[in-house]
């Protein structure tokens, strides 16, 4: 009797699972004892079935597990259930910027109310962002999009029109206000930072545009008293704040609305616009109609798709002054506006936190900004300038530096500003994480807070809250900021026309950070 391994045919099979096909209307007919065209007109709430009859079909449909098939929907001309966000931001960033993750949750739970999928991806700056937004579009992989970081110089307002894609965009579109210079002032560069001189009679105290300066005022403030008029805010730079006799910053080109931001060389300046950007509409890629995938280009997301086959109108273009409650419709936009705006006063809020450290004796302040060339910060460094300026507030002590929304640079900023001779009493921060990182870079170099220094945070997170001290923080509904872009997104696919809504105005929440100026 011989011994070994069984024969292949004797040997034990292990059962193995075929992978689950997805059910069809076919099946959904044989289980419900109907024919295909009833589940058809069941299943799109055509004519043609009893309700009892309908009813049935949807309850097999249901039990199978059934979706409509998005790609088939798209190809026939009907919604695909998904709307875009892409972000062109520092990729470091986004793990620990709480802002953009509330704005999400805030758009999600708005689009998941009418089973509507968010296809987000994130690139590498404004060319990946416009490319995207065309493959999109040529694929019909979404029925609009959601913009966010408008720019001064901005070509994809005029892309998405082109392209037919009901847009909303997050942030103001408006231009920033500019300021004056007096008469034989040196030009902008990297070591203007200062609000101007204090506003001749007549200025409106409440307008954030800065009023023109009085004639005979300094034409050349420094930065900081004593520091370096080009400082490098990055490791390993030379912190010697005294300049090499003879020197003298060399005058860049003004950006957007508000020239005077002093970047930390070798920071990153955020996603470039196109340069020579045409305002106009923006061509059509391809040239035929149908809708085709570009060679190479990644795979995107699977949107959930969307239960609801009506067609997605085109944007109409007849303002609505109606806002949504809680919100302000603001200024109505142009009969031909593309698109629609959700904004936040930027301006204002920075008056209210300029006045705030006015009052507690603060007459040095520096705020730490984001990216140059985004809207919002320039709105945010004219209203600066601006308030500084009608409060008579020194025009070397009041200032912008910009960084790229990281703890790492936020952090290098406050040791670079700290050393210098005359050191600023109050910073405000771009974004929570930056303060955060600046409080604890003062306690390294012994400076107490808010003994010696006074910090105030642009936008209030648990961050915020369980630091110590506790930052007193500007406060807004972030999520609900999300929320009201995604319902306005979805009133234009349902064919509303656009708007522009202003969301509600931030508040600062006093904390332990800010006390009275030393």
């Amino acid at each position: 009797m011989t011994t070994g391994p069984p024969a292949a045919d004797d040997a034990p099979r292990i059962p193995t699972a075929s992978p689950r096909r997805r059910p069809t209307m076919k099946d959904i007919a044989e289980r419900a004892g109907v024919s295909p065209s009833a589940v058809s007109f069941a299943l799109n709430d055509r004519d043609g079935v009893s309700p009892a009859t309908r009813a049935r079909i949807r309850e097999v449909a249901e039990e199978l597990g059934w979706q409509p098939n998005s790609a088939a929907r798209a190809l026939s001309g009907e919604r695909s259930g998904c709307v875009g966000l892409v972000l062109a931001r520092p990729a470091r960033t986004l793990g620990v910027e709480s802002f953009f993750l509330q704005l999400v949750s805030g758009i999600q739970e708005a689009l998941a109310a009418r089973r509507v999928a968010l296809l987000f991806q994130v690139v590498e700056d404004l060319d990946a962002e416009c490319a995207t937004y065309r493959r999109w579009w040529a694929e019909r992989r979404v029925d609009g999009v959601l913009v966010v970081d408008p720019r001064t110089e901005d070509p994809r307002p005029a892309l998405l029109a082109s392209l037919t894609l009901p847009t909303v965009v997050i942030g103001d579109t408006q231009p920033a206000p500019t300021a004056s210079k007096a008469p034989g002032s040196i030009p902008d560069s990297v070591s203007e930072t200062s609000p101007g001189p204090a506003p001749g009679p007549g200025t409106s105290p409440g307008v954030s545009q800065a009023p023109a300066p009085v004639p005979g005022t300094s034409p050349g403030p420094a930065l900081i008293p004593g520091a370096n008029p080009g400082p490098a805010l990055i490791p390993g730079a030379s912190p010697d704040p005294t300049p090499i006799p003879g020197s003298s910053p060399s005058p860049v080109p003004a950006f957007g609305a508000s020239p005077d931001l002093a970047p930390i060389p070798g920071a990153s300046s955020g996603p470039a616009p196109i340069p020579d950007a045409n305002p106009g509409p923006a061509p059509i890629p391809g040239t035929s109609p149908s809708p085709a995938r570009i060679p190479g280009a990644g795979p995107d997301p699977t949107p959930v798709p969307d239960a609801n086959p009506s067609p997605a109108p085109v944007p109409g273009t007849s303002p609505d002054p109606t806002p949504i409650p809680g919100t302000s419709p603001g200024p109505a936009p142009s009969p031909s506006s593309p698109l629609s705006t959700i904004w936040a006063d930027d301006a204002a809020a920075m008056r209210s936190i300029i006045d705030h450290l006015h009052a507690l004796g603060h007459r040095r302040i520096v705020h730490i900004a984001g990216l140059p060339g985004l809207a919002h910060t320039d709105r945010r460094v004219a209203a600066l300038r601006a308030e500084a300026a009608r409060l008579g507030m020194d025009a070397a002590d009041v200032r912008s530096v910009c960084t790229d929304y990281s703890d790492e640079q936020g952090a290098e900023a406050t040791r670079r500003l700290l050393a210098a001779p005359h050191p600023p009493t109050a910073i405000v921060y771009d974004n929570d994480v930056m303060a955060v990182a600046g409080a604890a870079v003062a306690a390294g170099l012994g400076v107490p807070v808010p003994g010696a220094l006074s910090i105030v945070a642009w936008d209030d997170s648990p961050l915020c809250r369980v630091t110590h001290p506790r930052l007193t923080s500007l406060v807004r509904d972030t999520a609900g900021f999300g929320r009201l872009a995604a319902q306005e997104l979805l009133s234009l696919l349902d064919g509303a026309p656009t708007r522009r809504l202003q969301a509600e105005l931030p508040h600062l929440e006093l904390r332990e950070s800010t006390t009275r100026a030393p």
